[in-house]
């Protein structure tokens, strides 16, 4: 051969290879492909120019060629990058597209010049030119075509996507675009939304496109919910690109909302003990995010890199201690806490990652990586006790926090020599890791109230970074010690310690409210009510109350309200204790009630004062001015709610309300408004006040509802924080007693999310909810009739909640036969219907556990669906259900299990939770349809390693061979399938022939479908691995219909039987000499002859075990 065929593309194999690639590539890239065949035509002349020259033995310099390989190599990597790609991509990349083509031709302009080729100086200028004038217009075109538009977008997250990419270049890089692509992008934005219906989003401001971002494919990293890959942003930022294994396809609209609200609140975290979002995508496939680049890499890794580092241990835990300090104080759980997930950075400080993505986790396609499973697998050795039913906690992260340090010691995970089910064991009898040897007396004192079995009497992490900051600076003293004895300078604390920075305040601020209430009692009127309306605001956070009440503040507000020297003094004492009475049950309702009539009603002419301040004021006039409003509204005006059934006319009602209840109808508007824009304390203390407006009387009422305050309440429902969450629905539950308000609430969908409310909110908002849950649907469905005719998922799942057990029945019988429609299983999951269902498994009534059982089934149909049953603890009722429920139960149970074992992980739990004997028994005793569900939950089981000695040890052998045997048709395939999938098990093989498996295979190779053929070949191939088994075959007959196969036999059914051959031939000669006379030898040889790989390999084997004994081949 010569040098120019021996000439390889590194990665892509010879130059001739790699230039068909580059042709086939070309074809591919849409408006550029004439413009890239031709930079192909180029290459492909050099390339038969150089083999002409070869031939005349002129062959050029290696130096020569080289410098033509990576020419074409160049190009090779500029297809791969630009071929394929969406229409939203060409058109921001166009310029890069045209011009990354002209570098390539000048490229090989000169490497003409290098080789003396003058003919091949062709005049590509004018066709690039023209190229890109044709570009230009082919995109033109595209853009304003709504159907090549949607071709490429035809689901809405594609959409969505696009619309995203598009605004964000629209709206944060005008200056990087000219007029035409500018105008070229909004023609597309029209051209979406006209054609597919779709809204214009807002955009986030953390989002990035994807094509923004370029990092390897393959990860340096993996987790349990995403990879981890080194990238760069822009025109050459290092950062680290982190992919979730998630199926954007199957991410609805609310994981994707969770998933956005979370890279919200991450976006706007800074501080330097945690890692910098730089930016994300929720929304394409896969969603990412994109990090600062921390360059030490992880906490453990980096410890026992050097002995230096390792003297940096508690500096660095300090610091990790802070950032999560910081997440805390921001309301997120980190959940995942292990040395792995703390990273060091360029600037040597310990940084937290990898917190508070508790949506992207659910969503995730779990990891294959071997132990890493959600919440109750994954990083077990760091959990916390109580993390093996629920999910984590700001204790758990305590817990979890007492592990790295445990991890950072001793330089190994915590249990580290201790296998899976003994961590388990210990967990759940609240043991902790023994005390390393090299861990000082008072960190270990520290780890222990850490991890206190009781996560209520944990240590906080106030008292954690103390102790912390303490052990830091000793070994810092230790270090100076050190180094000055020592004649290493590399030891000197410049380099052993850096210095941290100053941590934020404490979650809760105890000083400041225990402060707060010193100095209302020692200050002049003017500075107690500006304490007084910060305690307030204080109180209205659910975290910061409970230090109110150690503090003993109720006397004292008490008595502030009784004989305050000022009215708002006593204003803002009351609402204080109104929370203490109304949301944590520290002061009955008359005790409060009686206080209330201490306090002065509000003046015409301050309310007129404040209704001024609410209309007209600065920002923070307006949010001072919310907060009296509903102080005014806790202590009322005085006015009675009379029966709304007897209305009287407006004209009658406006004339007898008094001035101050006039100026109230008047801020109603005023405050809606507030709870539509305000900001997020305006509409707080707006919904407060409307809150309590609505059972003042009925002009106050009657306004509330002609400016509909619902629906603002309704969003502040979907989208508030926790304290707007609770107010809402503490307003909404006090409207809802007039049943025109409460079906206005329903009709505004208010359901749906309540039902999340009262599944995942705090405990304040769970009960609040439940009431509010009562009054909206309790006295719409008084009848039967009603529930069973009701089509609303949200309202029937309201029912399963807060509804009577005839209700709850009703409502689960229902929603089983809505689950049967694809459209309604993602409808019920994603308001939440999952919860409650599970929940009734394990506590409702017979009926109610049948029904809930029967919906799950079929909700279980869909993966993402199955996984959040396993999720949500499914599993355990479903095993209970199926071992001692009633026959419909059972059936149900079984059902689901078949449905959820798809899953490999999931699976695991089932066999974890003992589920595999109720599923052997409803094979062997087992109704019909138990016996269908129960034999298909086995043939996905059976695909995990570790749970096929389970099936046979459960005895599950026997009644699978009677299925094969006496079942239908469909039972007898899959039963075959279960013991195929078992048979390469010995003790299972030998079950299987002890049992009398082979008569009853051999009747299904004879009579039965050509699928049951099919496999049965191929568990009779496994069978006769063993001698055992291939005297049994033998002897019960099973040699002709094998051959049989052979001859007749479809292409798989002929493998199997040929791979069956083969292994009988390895028994005795009397064995080979019956597959002789049965006509095996020519059947074999016609099928080594066959086109296909597998038939002749499988052939060839069987023929040469033939030949390996006494009958000789002919």
């Amino acid at each position: 051969m010569g040098v120019l065929q021996d000439l390889v593309i590194p990665g892509s194999g010879t130059v001739a290879q790699t230039l068909s690639t580059i042709l086939q590539l070309s074809a591919d890239m849409k408006e550029g492909k004439d413009a890239c065949k031709r930079l192909h035509q180029r290459l492909k002349c050099i390339f038969d120019e150089l083999k002409k020259r070869e031939k005349k033995k002129r062959a050029p310099s290696s130096g020569a060629l080289d410098k033509y390989a990576a020419v074409v190599l160049k190009t090779l990597r500029y297809l791969e990058h630009y071929q394929g790609k969406k229409l939203v991509f060409r058109l921001m990349k166009q310029h890069a597209v045209l011009g990354e083509l002209r570098l390539i031709h000048e490229d090989i302009d000169m490497l003409c010049r290098d080789l003396h080729f003058s003919s091949a100086k062709v005049k590509w200028k004018h066709d690039w030119e023209s190229d890109g004038r044709i570009h230009q217009e082919l995109l033109a075109a595209s853009v304003d075509d709504a159907q090549a538009v949607l071709a490429e977008l035809s689901d809405a997250r594609s959409q969505m996507e696009t619309m995203l990419a598009l605004k964000f270049e629209d709206e944060r890089r005008p200056e990087h675009k000219d007029p035409a692509t500018t105008k070229l992008l909004r023609i597309m934005m029209g051209t979406v939304i006209r054609a597919s219906m779709t809204t214009v989003p807002k955009l986030p401001p953390w989002f990035l496109p994807p094509y923004d971002i370029h990092f390897t494919l393959e990860p340096f990293a993996r987790g349990s919910f995403a990879t981890v890959h080194r990238g760069v942003q822009g025109s050459g930022t290092n950062v680290v690109v982190k992919c979730f294994l998630v199926d954007g396809v199957d991410v609805d609209d609310r994981t994707r909302q969770g998933i956005e609200a979370e890279m919200n609140l991450w976006h706007q975290f800074s501080h330097p003990n945690v890692i910098k979002l730089l930016g994300a995508s929720h929304i394409s496939t896969p969603p990412f995010v994109v990090c600062e680049e921390a360059i030490n890499g992880d906490l453990r890794s980096f410890l026992t890199r050097s002995d230096s580092n390792k003297r940096q241990m508690w500096t660095l835990l300090y610091q990790a201690a802070l950032g999560l300090n910081y997440i805390h104080k921001k309301r997120v759980v980190h959940g995942d806490l292990k040395l792995n997930n703390i990273l060091v950075g360029a600037d040597g400080q310990a940084k937290l990652s990898d917190f508070g993505l508790s949506t992207v986790r659910t969503s995730a396609i779990l990891s294959e990586t071997v132990g890493e499973m959600p919440y109750t697998f994954g990083a077990l050795r760091w959990r916390a006790p109580e993390c093996l039913k629920k999910a984590p906690t700001f204790a758990s992260d305590v817990y979890s926090f007492a592990m790295c340090i445990i991890e950072a010691v001793t330089g190994e995970p915590p249990f580290s020599f201790v296998d899976d089910d003994s961590v388990h064991e210990k967990l759940r009898n609240g043991n902790i890791p023994e005390k390393p040897d090299s861990i000082p007396i008072e960190a270990w004192e520290l780890v222990v109230a850490m991890t206190n079995a009781v996560p209520e009497q944990r240590v906080e992490l106030p008292h954690i970074l103390s102790k912390l900051k303490s052990l830091a600076d000793n070994h810092a003293e230790n270090s100076v010690q050190h180094a000055a004895k020592s004649t290493d300078s590399s030891t000197k604390l410049s380099q052993a310690i850096k210095p941290a920075p100053e941590g934020p305040k404490p979650l809760v601020d105890t000083d400041s409210i225990v402060n707060l209430l010193d100095r209302v009692s020692a200050v002049n009127d003017s500075e107690k009510e500006q304490s007084m309306l910060q305690l307030v605001r204080m109180c209205a956070k659910d975290e910061e109350r409970p230090v109110l009440y150690e503090a003993n503040a109720i006397p004292i507000l008490t008595n502030l309200v009784k004989s305050g020297r000022t009215n708002y003094v006593k204003l803002y004492a009351l609402q204080c204790l109104k929370w203490a009475a109304g949301v944590d049950s520290k002061l009955s309702q008359p005790e409060f009630d009686a206080l209330r009539d201490c306090v002065q009603e509000a003046p015409v002419k301050v309310l007129a004062s404040v209704a001024n301040a609410l209309k007209y004021g600065t920002d923070q006039e307006k949010e001072e001015a919310t907060v009296r409003c509903a102080c005014f509204a806790t202590r009322g005006s005085g006015g009675v709610l009379r029966d709304v059934a007897v209305l009287q006319s407006l004209v009658a009602l406006w004339q007898s309300v008094s001035e101050s209840q006039k100026l109230w109808v008047g801020m109603v508007q005023t405050l809606v408004s507030l709870m539509q824009s305000g900001n997020d304390t305006q509409k707080l203390w707006a919904a407060e006040a409307v809150g309590s407006l609505t059972m003042e009387n009925e002009a106050i009422r009657a306004e509330i509802m002609r400016v509909d305050a619902i629906t603002p309440l309704v969003a502040l429902l979907r989208a508030g924080t926790n304290e707007l969450k609770h107010r809402a629905t503490y307003a909404l539950k006090r409207l809802a007693f007039q049943k025109e308000a409460s079906s206005a609430i329903v009709q505004k969908g208010a359901i749906e999310p309540l039902i999340v409310l009262a599944r995942v909110g705090t405990t304040q908002q769970k009960q609040t909810t439940t009431a509010l849950l009562e009054s909206l649907v309790l006295p719409c469905y008084s009848r039967r009739e009603d529930i069973e005719h009701e089509a609303s998922i949200a309202s029937l799942l309201a029912l399963v909640l807060v509804g009577t057990d005839e209700q709850k029945e009703t409502a689960a019988s229902v929603l089983v036969k809505l689950s049967m429609n694809d459209e309604s299983r993602i409808e019920l999951a994603r308001t939440g219907g999952i919860v409650p269902l599970v929940g009734l498994l394990g506590n409702g009534t017979s009926s109610q556990k049948g029904f809930a059982a029967g919906a799950l089934m079929n909700l279980a149909s869909n993966p993402t669906i199955a996984a959040e049953i396993y999720r949500e603890g499914g599993i355990c009722p479903l095993v209970e259900l199926a071992s001692t429920g009633n026959e419909q139960q059972k059936c149900n149970a079984v059902g689901v299990l078949a449905n959820l074992a798809f899953d490999s992980i999931i699976a695991t739990e089932i066999q974890r939770n003992r589920g595999i004997a109720p599923l052997v028994e409803a094979i062997r005793t087992g109704t019909e349809q138990q016996k269908s569900f129960a034999v298909g939950a086995l043939q996905n089981l059976a695909c995990n390693d570790g749970i096929r000695t389970d099936i046979a040890r459960e005895g599950g052998v026997k009644p699978l061979i009677e299925l094969a045997q006496s079942g239908t048709d469909q039972q007898k395939e899959s039963a075959t399938r279960v013991l195929m999938t078992l048979a390469p098990n010995d003790a299972v093989r030998s079950d299987i022939l002890s049992q009398g498996g082979v008569s009853s295979l051999l009747g299904l190779l004879r009579t039965g479908t050509d699928q049951q053929k099919e496999t049965v070949a191929g568990l009779l191939g496994s069978l006769a691995t063993s001698e055992e088994g291939r005297v049994e075959i033998a002897r019960e007959g099973g040699i002709g219909p094998l051959v049989g196969l052979l001859r007749t036999g479809s292409q798989q059914q002929k493998t199997y039987a040929a791979e069956a051959i083969e292994n009988l031939a390895k028994s005795s000669d009397k064995i080979r000499a019956e597959l002789v006379r049965e006509g095996s030898i020519p059947l074999l040889k016609s099928l080594s002859r066959s086109e296909s790989k597998q038939h002749k390999e499988s052939a060839a084997r069987a023929l040469q075990q033939l030949n390996g004994g006494c009958c000789a081949v002919m």
